[in-house]
């Protein structure tokens, strides 16, 4: 077992405790995951979602992440270790994220990303999506799986981070109901070339991304109602008993 696979392993371990003790969390698969090398597009509601996507696979993933976590003591070593790429805010045009990615596709590596490029504005909204994604998906021609994460309002926690190159707020999902679809796979061909094409391709993977997210809305407003229900029941249960 090479080291980023040790890495991986320890973390979905960790992540298994963890959406079991604080989070209600339910995954959904629309068709199995292809085998071998994958692209995971993915909204980015909070700051935990990239450790949690390995709930959604059997080998390492690589995330791209943004450059500050691999500022952070102990962390930043853990994802470097792990094989993750890391998204410099110094970096221009983002070529050489993209080709590392792509990179990695060709080894057979399973490859997530946050088209966003920042945390989403909100829970159920979402940024411009940048082009990292598609020229990624062109480049490698390999399946392209959208992902989309809801949890509900008071699920997570905000607090501000400040590294050596970066200040951002960070959420934290750590309560409450954390909902994730995993679509059926695409195949994308076209020239990267061509700037109008991969921004029409880039917002076309967003709005399957959020198709996604609101089917997790959607199961996980159904739960909360089914829930209250059974509560209701309950407790008219108590009150007519006595």
């Amino acid at each position: 077992m090479n080291q980023e696979h040790t890495v991986f392993t320890i973390q979905k371990n960790i992540m298994q405790v963890y959406s079991r003790l604080l989070l209600n969390i339910d995954i959904q698969f629309e068709e199995a995951l292809p085998q071998g090398p994958k692209l995971l597009v993915v909204n980015h509601p909070t700051t935990t979602d990239p450790f949690l996507l390995s709930l959604l696979v059997n080998e390492p993933i690589c995330m791209l992440i943004t450059g500050m976590a691999f500022e952070v003591p102990l962390l930043g070593k853990a994802l470097q270790a792990g094989g993750h790429i890391a998204v410099s805010k110094l970096e221009q045009g983002g070529h050489g994220v993209v080709n590392q990615a792509v990179s990695k596709l060709a080894q057979g590596k399973t490859i997530g990303i946050f088209p966003e490029g920042a945390l989403s504005p909100a829970i159920g909204e979402f940024c411009e999506p940048r082009s990292g994604a598609a020229r990624i998906a062109l480049l490698s021609g390999v399946p392209v799986i959208p992902v989309g994460i809801y949890l509900s309002h008071n699920a997570y926690i905000e607090k501000k981070l400040n590294t050596e190159n970066y200040a951002d707020m960070a959420r934290w999902a750590c309560r409450g109901d954390y909902f994730v679809t995993v679509g059926k796979a695409r195949q994308y061909q076209g020239s990267v070339q061509d700037r109008d094409f991969v921004r029409s391709l880039g917002r076309s993977m967003m709005a399957d991304i959020a198709g996604q997210a609101q089917k997790s809305n959607e199961r996980m407003l159904f739960q909360q109602s089914q829930t209250a229900g059974k509560n209701l029941f309950l407790r008219l249960r108590r009150v007519l008993s006595f």
